[in-house]
């Protein structure tokens, strides 16, 4: 499936929107790490943050717009938090993928999440909203 999805977005990559792209790799990523590919899920998940940087330098400055990217933001770093989980849990790291998945769940649900867990939450939703929350658990290059 992800064959076919992967050469398509080749065929297709100018009119294939950034985001679209970006959960297609992290989508790609959690199903590798499932599967017990850690190196492989980790390099979907790598294009997927390259991709989410440039569209970070892209965002809207004012306006609906800018509301509109911070919640298209919020589910994304979900995403990611929750591929950030599934590669260490893949890679035997449990604590680390506990923690990937209740960050994915503080972001997916952001507007109700207060926990002392949740502070990337509060960045995301604050004034810079310049940074990715995933980011503050990079992801080791061994078994943690």
């Amino acid at each position: 499936m992800y064959a076919e999805a992967f050469a398509v977005l080749g065929d297709y990559k100018g009119t294939v929107t950034k985001e679209t792209q970006v959960e297609l790799f992290l989508q790609y990523a959690v199903h590798i790490a499932s599967t017990g590919d850690a190196d492989q899920a980790l390099a979907g998940y790598n294009n997927a943050l390259a991709l989410m940087e440039i569209i970070e330098a892209e965002r809207p400055s004012s306006g609906p717009s800018k509301a509109n990217f911070r919640l298209s933001s919020l589910l994304t770093a979900a995403l990611a938090s929750q591929a950030f989980s599934s590669i260490q849990i893949s890679r035997d790291n449990v604590t680390a993928g506990i923690d990937g998945l209740l960050q994915s769940l503080c972001l997916s649900s952001a507007k109700n999440c207060y926990a002392p867990e949740c502070s990337g939450v509060s960045r995301a939703l604050g004034e810079s909203g310049g940074d990715w929350p995933v980011q503050e658990q990079p992801i080791s290059s061994g078994v943690g």
